[in-house]
């Protein structure tokens, strides 16, 4: 078993962790194709921020923050830029309703070199997730006494006693380390002494010793920009799955900084608020197969993921894009519903390239929270509403709206996108919504989240027909035609209970997870924890085939609040779970690879046997703010993979794959 750490930074910044196998990905630079200002020739995003080079230096842009210039003084106005070191990947930017405007297929590079930005003297631009350099190469009998840059957007600048500039830059710190300055003799690199001068309020020369003028030299200053990207964007990974070629594949949602130009031209990505995007990473981590923005002037939101045997990506999520959204020419509803929100499904290729997007909603507000697709590529969502109008079809189960605040729903749409299948309203004369979804072989949808609804529309020998004084978690089965229950329980106690994360095995049992307020939950004998810990406890919950019994139940927490966001099982019939825990005591086990709570909230990794009597692994990861685990997911090799976010700027590290270290051992354990 590997875990794969795929948080991303909300409002903070993170530098990438010893322990995040995605560190190796190196920072890629993208050619202008249109998706953003002309003025940009390549740019490059990291966590948080967007680096823009131009044809006379750099711009970094964070939200939220002043813009950073670095400006090449008396240089060539126009060197040529070349593109090195081609990467895999490829990007797509599905932004506004006009395909003519949507750019596509657009190269990596790892690394941008400007020429003759004076004369003999090239700059090049590279870097990682963790750091980014900039080599000024000065050919032999190139003066770099010409070199002068100027740092525009700084407040000031200083020099540190250990030789490191230090920008301000509207209250916060840039570190540029002292200067590596090298020549290269013999295949070895023989090291210059070298340091900054400041050249005025916001200029900085380069002081050299001597060295061999008749052969090459390197500048290599090494930006930690780490601390210039905090609060400046808010990016969240939602939702993980994983292809049966061993790729992740993350969504969720990006405030993608636009460069700060002023000269009024379309900017591109981003057309306004917040936009959904797609990303395939390799099994290794070292390579972005493709990235996907896509989008309006609104809000968008990313959910959930499916992905198919075939490798077609299936997202869900919402949006406030009225008009300006990527709504494809197959979809099967081209126009705004109304209200403040519409739901959205999207399929795209195993490249990224977009096959159907498509709204889905009524005259209110309409969230699609989680989608699943079946072997034809049909896809299916789930989610809430409280349109009255919300596009149900004829025959379903339950064509007219429950009453309320809102109702779950339940979708099917056609391979292409062009047609509804069935769909269907869920619930009663309360509050309903569905959080998570499932579908099995012969293609009928499972459905579980939370209803206030004395009426909710349950089956005969359901475990609870009526939830307590406050909402109870339901798990949900229609038929493949989705025009009657196959069954439908309710699941809590006392107090408020509520599921988030389903999930099936192949005999057709329901895992379920989310998390409960009840002291009365109802826990199995011989379960890992039988008593709730105290405040919100995360559960577990098997339920057999016929939805008529529990094959075990489970809390998980500690004497605070404690809430599982999704599962996922592996081939044996293991549980694993994520979700978040301000407790100090939630449950870990011996060789966890952060056995202490970090502060605030902390995101958890759980796994529990088949029988769900023990744990095998449980960890917190988070470190002194707020860490939320949103999504896990299994490959088919015992490979874990997590999502969400966090606001901590010093998230936990450790060696190079440290839960095969921490996990083998025993059977439950073991890695295929």
């Amino acid at each position: 078993m590997r875990l794969r750490l795929v948080l991303t930074v909300a409002l903070g910044a993170v530098a990438a962790s010893a322990a995040d196998p995605f560190r190796h990905l190196p920072l890629i630079f993208e050619p202008n194709q249109g998706q953003t200002d002309p003025a940009v020739r390549y740019l490059a995003r990291g966590s948080g921020y967007t680096l823009f080079l131009t044809s006379t230096g750099a711009v970094w842009q964070g939200r939220g923050a002043p813009p950073l210039g670095l400006r090449l003084v008396g240089a060539n106005s126009q060197p040529r830029l070349e593109p090195r070191e081609p990467l895999p990947g490829r990007s797509h930017y599905y932004l506004g309703p006009d395909p003519a405007r949507w750019r596509t297929e657009i190269p990596h590079y790892a690394r941008v070199e400007l020429r003759q930005v004076y004369p003999g003297i090239d700059v090049a631009w590279y870097g990682d997730q963790r750091q980014l350099e900039y080599d000024l190469v000065v050919a032999p009998g190139a003066d770099p006494s010409r070199i002068q840059l100027a740092f525009e957007g700084a407040d000031s600048l200083d020099l540190d006693p250990d030789g490191h500039l230090v920008l301000r830059v509207g209250g916060r710190e840039v570190r540029q380390l002292r200067p590596h300055v090298y020549q290269v003799r013999n295949g070895e690199r023989r090291p210059v002494e070298g340091r900054y001068l400041l050249a005025g309020k916001r200029g900085v020369r380069f002081e050299l010793a001597a060295y061999d003028a008749a052969q090459p030299l390197v500048i290599d200053p090494v930006l930690i920009y780490s601390t210039l990207l905090g609060a400046t964007s808010s990016d969240e990974a939602r939702s993980v799955v994983v292809d049966n070629q061993g790729n992740a594949l993350v969504t969720g949602e990006t405030d993608s900084p636009v460069f700060p130009s002023t000269s009024g031209a379309w900017r591109g990505f981003n057309l306004g608020g917040t936009d959904a995007f797609v990303a395939r990473l390799s099994p290794d981590g070292r390579s972005l197969r493709y990235s996907t923005h896509f989008g309006g002037s609104g809000e968008d939101f990313g959910a959930s993921l499916a992905v198919d045997a075939a490798g077609n990506l299936f997202i869900a999520g919402w949006t406030q894009s009225d008009r300006t959204f990527p709504i494809t020419a197959n979809a099967v509803q081209r126009v705004f519903g109304g209200g403040l929100r519409d739901a959205f499904a999207a399929r795209f290729t195993s490249t990224g390239s977009l096959t159907y997007c498509t709204y889905l909603g009524g005259a209110g507000s309409d969230m699609a929270l989680a989608i699943a697709a079946d072997a034809s590529s049909s896809a299916y969502l789930a989610g809430l509403t409280d349109s009255t109008n919300f596009p149900t079809i004829g025959g379903a189960f339950q064509p007219a709206y429950g009453g309320g605040d809102a109702d779950a729903f339940v979708a099917k749409l056609s391979p292409l996108g062009d047609a509804v299948v069935y769909s269907s309203y869920l619930g009663g004369r309360d509050q309903d919504s569905a959080f998570g979804l499932a579908v099995d072989s012969t293609g009928s949808a499972h459905l579980t989240g939370d209803t206030y609804s004395r009426d909710f529309p349950t089956t005969p020998g359901a475990l609870r027909r009526a939830p307590g004084p406050s909402f109870d978690a339901f798990v949900t089965k229609l038929n493949p035609a989705g025009t009657t229950l196959v069954y439908s329980t309710l699941l809590g106690g006392n107090r408020a209970s509520r599921g988030t994360g389903i999930v099936l095995d192949v005999p057709g049992d329901a895992y379920l997870t989310g998390w409960t307020y009840a002291d009365d939950f109802p826990v199995t004998g011989g379960a890992f924890q039988t008593t709730a810990g105290g405040g919100r406890d995360a559960f577990l919950a098997k339920l057999d085939p016929a939805g008529a019994g529990l094959v075990y139940a489970t809390y998980l927490g500690g004497r605070l609040d404690d809430s599982a966001a999704k599962v996922d099982i592996d081939q044996e019939g293991h549980a694993y779970l994520t979700g978040t825990t301000t407790s100090t005591d939630f449950p870990t086990t011996p060789g966890a690879l952060q056995p202490t709570h970090g502060g605030l909230g902390d995101a958890f990794v759980a796994v529990l046997n088949t029988l769900g009597s023990s744990l095998v692994y449980s960890t917190y990861l988070g470190s002194t703010r707020d860490d939320r685990g949103h999504d896990i997911a299994v490959d088919f090799q015992g490979g874990l993979y997590v999502v969400g976010g966090t606001e901590s700027a010093a998230f936990p590290t450790a060696p190079d794959d440290p839960i095969s270290k921490t996990l083998r051992g025993g059977r439950d354990a073991e890695s295929a």
